[in-house]
């Protein structure tokens, strides 16, 4: 309701709504500074950038890896950030989702986030290998809302790997509640 949040590539900004920048251009992974690892050094950008109307929190997210001759190599990662309230300025709770690199997992590629009542649902294009190789399928993966939103950091990530053979490669995009009228199912 009150600020516009934009994420291009690598860097995003905050402004408010009559168009003053709130947060000029900074690194994605700046986000991630005290978490340590990959998503904390690394910023290869490939963002996802939600906001949770029904709890008025804003969701931000990369992937996250090592490169080695020109290719990505394990560990994966998938790193979110979830503001601590409405304000996407301020502070954030931090999460980190890990990928084998063995199918059914893999490199996580061209990720996609659909905010619902129950979880956060993510998918994936997965490539398998590392350095990361050929396409492997799908991952669908749903990430604990409640105990993401209230800071917990036993909050978890379920992920399901789909074998798609869809013209050797497809994506899904997840359901995504932009409203504030909740589902009846």
């Amino acid at each position: 309701p009150n600020h516009i949040v934009a994420w291009v590539n690598s860097q995003y900004a905050v402004y408010n709504k009559s168009g003053t920048v709130l947060v000029s251009p900074t690194n994605g992974n700046a986000l991630f500074t005290g978490v340590g690892g990959e998503c904390e050094t690394t910023n290869r950008g490939d963002p996802i950038l939600q906001y949770d109307r029904n709890a008025d929190r804003w969701i931000l997210s990369q992937f996250a890896f090592a490169v080695s001759g020109g290719a990505p190599v394990s560990p994966y990662f998938q790193c979110f950030a979830v503001s601590t309230t409405n304000n996407p300025t301020g502070t954030y709770f931090r999460y980190t989702v890990q990928f084998s690199a063995t199918s059914p997992s893999g490199f996580n590629d061209y990720g996609k986030l659909g905010v619902w009542p129950d979880a956060y649902y993510t998918a994936y294009n997965m490539f398998g290998g590392s350095p990361a190789g050929s396409y492997t399928g799908i991952a669908l993966c749903a990430s604990d809302r409640t105990k993401m939103l209230a800071g917990d950091p036993t909050a978890t990530t379920l992920c399901a790997p789909i074998v798609n053979n869809y013209g050797g490669c497809g994506s899904f995009l997840p359901a995504d509640l932009d409203g504030t009228t909740l589902p009846t199912d």
